[in-house]
């Protein structure tokens, strides 16, 4: 399996997991996504997708680093 086929595969089951209501499997499966491919171009993303099974898990520090995660990526608000 090349590297760009893995990216697909588990992006989908994360988020398969994450429909049928697996959130713990979900969630380690994005944060194992994040440490195999560091230079993913979309890590916003990814950590968009993170936030509400943190939550729903109620992993408060986690919620707390990926907000600040999704903060630090995000483009800055227009005004």
């Amino acid at each position: 399996m090349t590297p760009l086929q893995r990216v697909r595969v588990m992006l989908a089951q994360a988020q398969l997991l994450a429909t049928f209501v697996k959130e713990e499997q979900a969630f380690g499966l994005y944060q194992q996504f994040l440490k195999e491919f560091p230079d993913y171009p979309d890590p916003l993303g990814i950590y968009q997708k993170m936030l509400p099974l943190a939550r729903a898990l109620k992993k408060t520090s986690e919620v707390e680093r990926i907000q600040k995660e999704v903060e630090r990526l995000s483009p800055p608000a227009e005004k």
